[in-house]
């Protein structure tokens, strides 16, 4: 069974964290696509992409691939290795059982 610490809970609580793994996880996509798929508020998704990338659990490449940049929909954003754990974790009905039955936050 998989167990998430604390900062894991904390992360997949955020609004539309889960929706952009389960987008990433079909393979590395623009910020319009992930816009039309999520239903997010662009500052929402936004902050979600941020959150993850933070995490180490997405990388952001391609042109405007810097955070910093004003122009945010240059990049392509995809799951790194972490990532990819992390949505495989989240595939476990145990571990949300466990996350959200004993709220640590």
């Amino acid at each position: 069974m998989t167990t998430f610490d604390q900062a894991t809970i904390v992360l997949i609580s955020r609004r539309h964290v889960v929706e952009v793994l389960a987008q990433l996880n079909e393979g590395p996509q623009d910020l319009h696509n992930l816009y039309r798929t999520c239903h997010g508020g662009r500052r929402d998704l936004y902050d979600a992409l941020r959150a993850l990338a933070a995490a180490g659990a997405i990388r952001r490449t391609g042109t405007g691939a810097s955070w910093d940049t004003r122009r945010r929909d240059d990049g392509t954003y995809a799951l790194t290795a972490a990532g990819h754990n992390l949505v495989e974790h989240l595939s476990d009905i145990d571990a949300w059982t466990e996350a959200y039955s004993n709220p640590r936050i």
